[in-house]
């Protein structure tokens, strides 16, 4: 807007609010005494508050001027782990040290991105660090400080991150930004997947695959693949907890090598993919399986190997879920019934006539299982999980329900709970809403408290067809006006117990954050423990890992079922610390969540022993006294054992992203800045505000002397 046009508008809204002033006291208040001077007066403050919301400025010093005014280009450094490489020109961190000194001036600001924003710091404070232990988005990060009045950004990075997020945000981008790449393409490989069966009958081959991802390679590379093996209780392998990254040098014999071939190196973007059939293991209990590479002139050493444990024999008790028909509800079950119980789980899915698919993939089985597996896995099973069972059901699975002490159902239709002993109608289509009226039943604490209607609804109700001979946990209808019917009945009977459920899509609620969630979590975590009362196994709890292998740099996830809102110590010891007498290299107070679960901090590569206390007590401790003892019973292991913390780190499974294609996308150009204003804002100077404040307190007193309201 030019000038000419402004001091216009400016003119015409003064005499707008002049002719206001001049209209009301002429034209509409009483004839009172001293009429021009409050008009004149009314003026006055009407004019000096269009001033003030102009804010013209004034001789003077702005008071702002002294103020030290952030810098407008930013040097934005991303400390991804990757920087860790040692390629042949040097460390990629200290070529990043030395690009951001070239990169800096005396106007510029210096940021690293930490949690996806852009923590402010010095050159010293930088070369002070190392890159940092887990790679967080850049993208949002950039946004963030070009809000907060950056004018142009230069943005160094080894580029080595999801793409579409980055990308996204320089489409956004408010800012210039100039993308400086630090490192490129460099000669490694990786074991980016060790898959292996988390169970295994002893003394039969045992399947096995390897994912590899490599780059910087030539023609007739090729890398050393070996497989080792060793109980997991066992020393040796790893390095010892806390020790610094690196290469496999130094290292203890990571046990009997089972496997070992020359394989090439895999192109640049590509998985390959090894398939392999490891040696029969011997004994029973947990074993330690280590895959290796090596390369020639690997510059990256923390992604050179991979740890999975793997149960030899069969799982005392566990959970074992049989699945029919596809959903979601077995995924969404499984893990929760774990986390209540305290016991391990494994879930299998329907393929064919007698073979069924692991529902998980890494650390689970990835091959079929037959059917005379499955049915001896399902007899030696603590809890039995049937879902979408009808017709489809084999018959030897059904004499194992049949005869199996704790089995949950879900069935799919009437021939399904008429496995479970009920006989239903076909299901019933529609939207079935749980009834507020809860029934007397040995769930009802778990539900009490809960907006029963409000869940989400339930699918496909079987409606018994004559009277229910058990306990009925609650009732659903689709209206209000319309009749409720059980939606899971509770049976006891010569074999066992049975949780029955008369309707589908559970599933709904878990899924589903706040209340609906909850509700999932109660109800099976109340479902499990009914099943499980009545056994000798219910009288322990379990404190352990969720599993023997923990990445790094991530928390630790732990389940600890039996003990929601305790107050535990988890300390942590050298591996070869068997009597709980060593050095404790770190000790964490944690109160269990109301799921039955709790983390730990990070830890550095390495392998633990813990113990778990209550106080000065050992949770569990063979010679804890009665009076010591818990008011509930303790399920599952132990809580003392082994734990390893990997030491891989997948900084180069992704290949760097083209910089040029980056910046094609980074269009936005300067923004323009305005010069400050030459003097003082009028807004900063006290006597206009003084003076508009004198203006309408003697404009109001003289109102009021002639009568005026």
């Amino acid at each position: 807007m030019t000038a000419v046009p402004s001091a216009l508008l400016l003119g015409i809204a003064a005499l707008l609010l002049v002719g206001f002033a001049a209209w009301l006291y002429l034209g509409v208040e009483s004839r009172v005494p001293g009429r021009p001077a409050l008009l004149g007066l009314r003026a006055a403050a009407l004019l000096l508050l269009l001033a003030l919301v102009v804010n013209p400025s004034i001789p003077g010093e702005d008071p702002a001027a002294t103020a030290p005014t952030p810098p407008s280009r930013w040097v934005v450094v991303d400390p991804d782990p990757a920087l860790v490489a040692r390629p042949p020109e040097g460390v990629l961190w200290d070529q990043l040290l030395d690009r951001t000194t070239e990169e800096l001036d005396p106007t510029s600001g210096l940021a690293r991105i930490q949690r996806e924003r852009a923590e402010g710091l010095t050159l010293e404070a930088l070369r002070a660090g190392t890159p940092a232990e887990r790679s967080t988005p850049a993208g949002e990060a950039l946004i963030r400080l070009a809000e907060v009045g950056a004018d142009s950004l230069v943005f160094l990075s080894t580029l080595r991150m999801e793409a579409a997020p980055l990308r996204e945000a320089l489409t956004r981008l408010p800012v210039p930004v100039r993308i400086v790449p630090i490192g490129g393409e460099m000669r490694n490989v990786a074991v980016a997947e060790l898959r292996l069966p988390s169970t295994a009958p002893p003394d039969e081959p045992l399947p096995a695959e390897v994912v590899l991802v490599g780059e910087g390679g030539g023609a007739g590379d090729s890398i050393r693949l070996r497989i080792y093996s060793r109980p997991f209780d066992e020393e040796g392998g790893p390095p010892a907890a806390g020790a610094a990254d690196g290469g496999v040098e130094g290292q203890d014999p990571p046990g009997t090598l089972e496997y070992e071939g020359s394989h090439p190196l895999p192109t640049v973007g590509a998985r390959e993919t090894i398939t392999l059939t490891l040696p029969a293991p011997t004994g029973e209990g947990d074993r330690r399986y280590l895959a290796r590479v090596e390369l020639e002139g690997d510059v990256f050493g923390a992604d050179d190997e991979r740890v999975r444990v793997v149960r030899i024999g069969e799982i005392e008790g566990g959970i074992v879920l049989v699945s029919v028909r596809p959903d979601w509800e077995p995924r969404t079950l499984l893990p929760l019934l774990e986390r209540a119980s305290g016991l391990e789980g494994a879930g299998y899915l329907r393929v064919g006539p007698d073979r069924f698919l692991p529902l998980r993939t890494g650390a689970e089985p990835f091959e079929p299982m037959g059917l005379a597996g499955l049915v001896e896995r399902a007899r030696g099973a603590a809890v039995l999980v049937l879902h979408g069972t009808g017709e489809a059901l084999p018959a030897p699975l059904v004499e194992v329900a049949e005869a199996h002490p704790r089995v949950l159902h879900l069935p799919a239709d009437a021939a399904g709970a008429r496995i479970a002993g009920i006989e239903t109608r076909p299901p019933i289509e529609g939207e079935w809403r749980l009834d507020a009226e809860l029934p007397t039943s040995p769930l009802s604490p778990y539900l009490g408290g809960i907006g029963l209607p409000a869940l989400p609804p339930l699918t496909g109700l079987m409606v018994p067809a004559g009277p229910v001979a058990g306990i009925v946990a609650f009732r659903l209808r689709r209206s209000p006006a319309e009749e409720a019917h059980p939606g899971l009945i509770l049976t006891t009977e010569p074999a066992g117990r049975r949780a029955v459920a008369l309707a589908r899509d559970f599933w709904r609620w878990g899924v589903r954050d706040g209340e609906p969630r909850d509700a999932y979590r109660n109800l099976w975590s109340g479902v499990a423990g009914w099943l499980l009362a009545s056994e000798a196994m219910a009288d322990r709890r379990t404190i352990r890992p969720e599993a023997h292998v923990l990445p790094r740099a991530e928390p630790l996830p732990w389940t600890a079922a039996g003990w929601e809102g305790a107050a535990l110590t988890v300390e942590l010891r050298p591996p070869s610390d068997t009597e709980a007498e060593g050095p404790v290299i770190r000790r964490d107070s944690v109160t269990v969540g109301s799921d039955g679960r709790f983390q730990l901090a990070p830890l550095p590569p390495g392998r633990y022993r813990y113990r778990v206390l209550v106080g000065d007590e050992s949770v569990g401790a063979p010679d804890q006294a009665p009076d010591q003892a818990p008011d509930r019973p303790i399920l599952g292991a132990p809580p003392v054992g082994i734990l390893e913390v990997e030491r891989f780190q997948g900084a180069l499974l992704r290949s760097p992203l083209d910089p040029e294609e980056l910046m094609r996308l980074a269009t936005t150009e300067a923004v323009e800045r305005r010069d400050p204003a030459r003097g003082r804002p009028l807004r900063t100077h006290p006597l206009p505000w003084l003076l508009l404040l004198g203006f309408l307190a003697v404009e109001w007193t003289g109102r009021r002397r002639a009568g005026l309201r």
